[in-house]
């Protein structure tokens, strides 16, 4: 009798734990909301998870995204009706920030060769991840993946080689190895802080490779028109070229 009370009791306990988990991942996948969006008109789907903005402003998708994401192409830069597109075709690109990672799984869909989304939060990189399994750009089994998913942390990336830094990954997430560089370097909306304006050219620098066709492309509000004009001043620091362009008629 007393083995049968204790087969029930274990019975009742795996039954809850059962039930606990369950409740776990519906308020889980409740704090999510998955979007589809039409890109190039209407050529490639992206779809992205946006999260509470309790996990930072790259929880939700911004303006400033669905335009950079337009401005890929699989083609020549120049050609198109805007003249701005970017050619992403068997190029490595690293997306800044990503945030939903809206640009990076665009490049990845018109066929860049290596796609890295780029971010610092845990809840952020977890919806990556999630994403990029959403929009099957997994890999083959036995293959490695194309598009994935990496931790980033730019006080750390700019402070350069030999600086000591107690910053680390979440668990489950692995870091951008020190030696990853990009041909191309995509970011929308990264500079919100006066220190991104000091950070950003650092790591860019760091993670640009040095083909001469490599290039970085930020897009964003102009939120501060000083951090902006201080943004430019320390890419010249860092002896890069950077030219300032309007693409919205809105002095914004």
């Amino acid at each position: 009798e007393k083995d049968q009370e204790e087969e029930e009791e274990e019975e009742t306990v795996q039954v809850l734990l059962e039930k606990s988990l369950d409740a776990l991942e519906t308020y889980r996948t409740k704090k999510k909301s998955a979007k589809t969006y039409a890109i190039k008109n209407g050529r490639i789907e992206v779809s992205i998870l946006e999260t509470k903005l309790s996990n930072g402003v790259g929880g939700k998708l911004w303006k400033a995204a669905l335009l950079l994401a337009e401005q890929l192409d699989d083609r020549e830069e120049g050609e198109g009706e805007s003249g701005v597109g970017i050619d992403v075709k068997d190029k490595t690109v690293l997306e800044l920030g990503a945030g939903v990672g809206l640009v990076g799984l665009t490049a990845a869909k018109l066929g860049a060769k290596e796609v890295v989304l780029s971010d610092f939060e845990a809840p952020l990189l977890e919806a990556l991840e999630e994403s990029v399994k959403r929009n099957e750009l997994v890999g083959k089994e036995g293959e490695e993946k194309t598009t994935k998913v990496r931790w980033l942390d730019w006080r750390a990336d700019g402070a350069g080689e030999g600086t000591p830094t107690t910053s680390k990954p979440p668990d489950g997430f692995l870091a951008l190895e020190k030696e990853d560089v990009y041909d191309i370097i995509l970011g929308s909306d990264c500079l919100y802080e006066s220190h991104h304006a000091a950070l950003l050219p650092k790591v860019i620098k760091r993670r640009l490779s040095l083909f001469p066709n490599s290039r970085c492309r930020l897009l964003g509000a102009v939120r501060n028109r000083d951090m902006l004009d201080q943004l430019l001043e320390n890419f010249r620091k860092e002896n890069l070229t950077a030219k300032e362009t309007a693409v919205a008629k809105s002095e914004r």
